[in-house]
């Protein structure tokens, strides 16, 4: 008789979903289903049937702990995500005045390069250089006397 109660609880549990909405024992929430598997599953240590084993309580307590394990590895990726979604909006920020600011640098800088090459192309021509030499430093041009060749 014992193997016969085991065999029908678990043929109950093998029933398709369309046979448990027509049975209306399958109507019963969760709760009173394992209430009821808990009751017999006494039932049957108290009769001594080997065949029936009390399950541990682990077993139901374990699915909100699952539950709370999901959520918190959900909620830290989302927190991580926002985090880094906020680092790099402040980096852009930070690299677009960057950008900005070496903008305006080479552009002064380009500036002063024209300059200085227009300096120095008025100041290489050699005529402009004994202008410059004789007006500025008082500089004369030495006679052939003066000039000595060291061989």
């Amino acid at each position: 008789m014992a193997v016969a109660r085991k065999w029908e609880t678990n043929r109950k549990t093998f029933l398709t979903a369309a046979d448990r909405a027509a049975n209306p024992v399958w109507k019963n929430t969760q709760k009173e289903i394992r209430q009821n598997k808990i009751v017999r599953q006494r039932a049957a240590l108290e009769q001594n049937e080997p065949e029936l084993e009390l399950e541990p309580q682990e077993r139901v307590t374990l699915m909100p702990f699952k539950k709370f394990l999901v959520v918190s590895f959900i909620s830290l990726v989302s927190i991580f995500c926002f985090a880094a979604f906020i680092y790099l909006a402040i980096n852009h920020n930070r690299l677009g005045r960057e950008v900005s600011r070496l903008t305006n640098e080479k552009v002064r800088l380009t500036e002063i390069n024209r300059e200085l090459k227009a300096d120095m192309a008025r100041l290489t021509v050699f005529e402009d250089l004994d202008v410059v030499a004789r007006e500025s430093l008082g500089l004369v041009t030495p006679s052939k006397g003066q000039i000595v060749i060291i061989e």
